[in-house]
């Protein structure tokens, strides 16, 4: 029987997705860089993550996946408690900027007003010739697909890339991590299932 047509566009995205994962896991994504960023975001004294359009979803799980394991996480909103927290930066802070085409204006106005606090800028972008990655002190460029009919990104690899990147930073030192994770109420486990980590 002939299958109905929005079980192949379905097939269709998902093997898309599936494709970018590929090439991400064959060579797309630098690990080294990776473990590098990692080990920056696990000793940094603050990190603040941004996002907006549809990055707002992923760079929002980063946020409660870092938040989880360390102390000093924040996710930026342009609000009074956003700037607050960004008057806290230092060298020692990490700033992580998240946007892919159509690129958020806000996100690379809010790099530009607090690079005076020297803070480390990690972007993760689609292209490294894009004005963010340009300001940012590190850039690694991530692979999505453009819904053809409505041009949202879909945001599918980039969340996983970010649960693996939330592992390395787990690794970097795994009994504080856990312990953190023990200690303090997270929005994302319960301390029921720390034991199966």
């Amino acid at each position: 029987a002939k299958e109905p047509a929005g079980v192949n566009r379905m097939q269709q995205i998902l093997s898309g997705e599936i494709e970018i994962l590929k090439e991400m896991r064959d060579g797309l994504v630098d690990y080294q860089q990776i473990r590098g960023i990692a080990r920056r975001l696990a000793e940094a004294d603050r990190i603040m993550i941004f996002g907006y359009y549809a990055e707002h979803t992923v760079s929002y799980q980063l946020f409660l996946l870092l938040d989880s394991i360390r102390p000093n996480v924040y996710y930026f909103r342009q609000l009074e408690e956003g700037y607050r927290e960004a008057m806290k930066l230092t060298d020692r802070s990490v700033l992580i900027a998240v946007s892919f085409k159509p690129y958020a204006p806000g996100t690379l106005r809010c790099i530009r007003q607090m690079k005076e606090y020297k803070s480390y800028v990690v972007s993760f972008t689609d292209s490294a010739l894009c004005e963010l990655a340009r300001e940012a002190d590190e850039n690694v460029t991530l692979k999505t697909a453009a819904d053809p009919v409505t041009g949202f990104n879909r945001m599918g690899p980039v969340m996983s890339f970010f649960f693996a990147l939330f592992d390395e930073v787990t690794e970097v030192n795994r009994e504080r991590a856990l312990e953190y994770l023990r200690r303090v109420p997270s929005r994302l486990v319960q301390p029921r299932r720390l034991g199966h980590m």
